[in-house]
């Protein structure tokens, strides 16, 4: 299976990634709020309805709400994106679509040098736990370890 991998239902598509252990997560979520839901899921149905049809309506709701949010219109994308990590995308100021992203932690990258041995041992680690890179296998590992010895 690609990884990730998108699923779609009427207006809404999942992005499916594979963790290390295996597991799939929803890492992204996004409604087609422009094309209301033809194949009548009612989940859909319900929500549609009640969110704001233009940015000026979804400005106005979350001022009053008092929540802060982003506006941004780089390369032609018109969207508001909340502290959560959800964006609201507008197709000349009416509500596009709604896309809920999976917030990842902060990264610092870090550099290891290693012997070619323990490298192609790792690799091999990787391949059999069927983990698409080395860095997610170490950094599982090192995870693991880390809540061990708490």
């Amino acid at each position: 299976q690609r990884n990730p991998r998108v699923v779609k239902y009427g207006p809404v598509q999942l992005t499916v990634t594979r963790q290390p252990d295996g597991a799939d997560r929803v890492a992204m979520m996004s409604v087609a709020a422009a094309n209301p839901s033809p194949v009548g899921l009612p989940e859909v149905d319900a929500v549609l309805p009640h969110l704001p049809r233009t940015r000026d309506e979804l400005t106005r709701l979350l001022a009053a709400a008092g929540i802060a949010a982003e506006h941004d219109t780089t390369e032609g994308v018109d969207q508001v994106t909340l502290p959560s990590g959800v964006r609201f995308v507008f197709d000349q100021g009416r509500l596009h679509s709604v896309h809920v992203s999976a917030k990842k932690p902060p990264v610092k990258q870090l550099s290891v040098s290693l012997p070619v041995d323990t490298i192609t041992a790792l690799e091999a680690l990787a391949k059999k736990r069927k983990v698409g890179r080395v860095q997610d296998l170490v950094a599982s590992l090192l995870a693991d370890q880390a809540k061990a010895e708490k």
